[in-house]
């Protein structure tokens, strides 16, 4: 397996948990099920276009204020 890391709203986290409880899978399983699930419905579709449509698109659908180089040139450097 391959190590991903992002971001969750906070009412994702929140259903995550509350459905890993309850069906005794890790929220990694759950995870994996969506996209599983979301791959088989969208199989036919072009997946680079897909994700070049939406990469663009923040998590909580509302307009990004930031780039990624605006981010990096703000963090603190590291001696």
């Amino acid at each position: 397996m391959i190590r991903k890391q992002w971001f969750l709203r906070e009412d994702q986290e929140r259903w995550l948990k509350r459905q890993g409880q309850a069906t005794g899978n890790s929220e990694g399983d759950l995870v994996r099920q969506a996209l599983d699930t979301f791959a088989a419905r969208h199989h036919d579709q072009d997946w680079e276009g897909f994700l070049a449509s939406h990469r663009a698109l923040p998590a909580d659908g509302g307009v990004p204020d930031w780039t990624r180089e605006f981010l990096h040139e703000r963090s603190p450097k590291k001696s």
